[in-house]
């Protein structure tokens, strides 16, 4: 089970909406959904990313530090968005 699957499923089995999440993590709702979805490019950069897994995951009763290295994984994985950025601005400047 992914990340995002975990997540997911253990806030819903605690009968949590993202709603309730959001009010208690202090994290936006959009930015929960980003990480059950595992769609990290939709948050604020990898290190807000990382630490707002490592809170909601707190927040739901699971291993932060676990998550927090699966998540460490992945986006070593795949760059994030702030790699991309760079490589666009430097392919721009080629042109």
């Amino acid at each position: 089970m992914g990340i995002g699957e975990q997540l997911s499923h253990t806030r819903k089995s605690k009968g949590l909406s993202l709603e309730a999440a959001e009010e208690a993590t202090k994290i936006r709702a959009r930015f929960l959904r980003a990480l059950e979805e595992e769609e990290f490019t939709l948050l604020p950069g990898r290190v807000y990313a990382k630490a707002f897994l490592r809170s909601y995951a707190r927040y739901l009763g699971l291993d932060d530090a676990a998550l927090a290295r699966e998540f460490d994984a992945l986006w070593a994985a795949e760059p994030g968005p702030e790699i991309k950025r760079r490589w666009l601005k430097k392919k721009r400047r080629a042109l």
